[in-house]
């Protein structure tokens, strides 16, 4: 997705308050808003851990960003997240931004898996963000979380299948539960990872 300089530029600031050098770790850093807020990070003096679904996704965005560490996170795998935190265990981490996603296809016929079996837009944008969000929640000081429109039904990301097409509360936006879990309906989405939980640090 490509974002105007202006709402990256306030993604970088979110991320840092201090002069101090951070580490930060970002979800999907080889396109997009990922990508533009590792460049700005890294030309601030912070180092970024560029978390991609392979090694070649983040050795190229490595390489855009202007340096940072290459890792490999793939979110739509369980277990390659649990990998990831394990390897990170042992580096210095500040600040953990969620910022990966996933569109699928309205047209397509039947829904992608993740490799446990999930609806890929719910595994992959959801279900991978929060057990990585759990696993490194103590060692970070914030957590940071993109979204984009879908999660607002006001806006056309979000209106999809009709005005009010994301939903969460009543859960109209899911459709029925089967062994693979729940599917999207007519591409609508959770709104915007929008799940109560307490922050580990409130900074406002």
């Amino acid at each position: 997705m490509r974002m105007s300089p202006r709402i990256t530029a306030s993604l970088a600031t979110v991320l840092f308050s201090s002069a101090a050098a951070l580490h930060i770790a970002i979800t999907g850093t080889s396109q997009g808003i990922g990508l533009d807020a590792a460049k700005r990070l890294i030309r601030d003096g912070h180092t970024v851990y560029h978390l991609n679904r392979n090694s070649a996704r983040s050795a190229e965005a490595a390489q855009q960003a202007g340096g940072g560490v290459p890792m490999v996170c793939d979110l739509a795998s369980l277990a390659s997240v649990r990998a990831f935190a394990d390897e990170l265990a042992g580096k210095e981490l500040d600040v953990l931004c969620l910022n990966a996603g996933i569109a699928p296809s309205t047209k397509a016929e039947a829904p992608d898996k993740t490799a446990d079996g999930f609806e890929s837009c719910i595994g992959t944008n959801h279900l991978g963000h929060f057990l990585l969000a759990n696993l490194l929640a103590p060692k970070v000081s914030r957590i940071v979380v993109t979204a984009s429109s879908v999660h607002d039904p006001e806006q056309p990301g979000g209106a999809v299948g009709g005005k009010g097409g994301a939903t969460l509360g009543d859960l109209s936006g899911l459709g029925p539960l089967t062994t693979g879990g729940p599917t999207m309906v007519d591409g609508a989405a959770l709104r915007g990872n929008q799940i109560s939980g307490a922050p580990p640090r409130r900074d406002c």
